[in-house]
């Protein structure tokens, strides 16, 4: 979605500013729309910042999913949308665990919060 086709109107550069997580983004950046690396940046990945600081209590972690040793834990992510993984749930997620050893392999899910709509409240914000 970062094109010059949704960058650009009229032959200006619309955003101030934008922020990736890799620098592999910039590269593609570069070649899609060049008029936007000026304003580019990268900022890096929290996700990938929040495992690496969770690394020390990995082991709690796995005793907590009951992961025993010598096991594998295999984690499937989603976004929402009937595009999704999670979208298309049904045709991924019962097939997954029956092509892996049970006894070496232990499968989870974490869906992106906005999977499940929320139910109104009645109080304004």
């Amino acid at each position: 979605m970062l094109s010059q086709q949704h960058l650009m109107h009229e032959g200006r550069l619309v955003p101030a500013a934008i922020v990736y997580a890799h620098d592999r983004d910039l590269e593609e950046l570069g070649r899609s729309c060049p008029e936007a690396l000026a304003v580019a940046h990268v900022a890096g990945d929290p996700c990938v910042d929040r495992i690496t600081a969770g690394w020390p209590g990995r082991e709690s972690y796995r005793r907590a999913l009951g992961i025993e040793d010598g096991q594998r834990l295999v984690v499937v992510t989603s976004t929402w949308g009937p595009t999704s993984t999670f979208g298309r749930l049904d045709s991924l997620l019962p097939q997954l665990p029956s092509q892996l050893p049970r006894d070496l392999y232990r499968v989870a899910m974490l869906v992106h919060p906005n999977v499940f709509p929320r139910k109104p409240t009645g109080r304004r914000h």
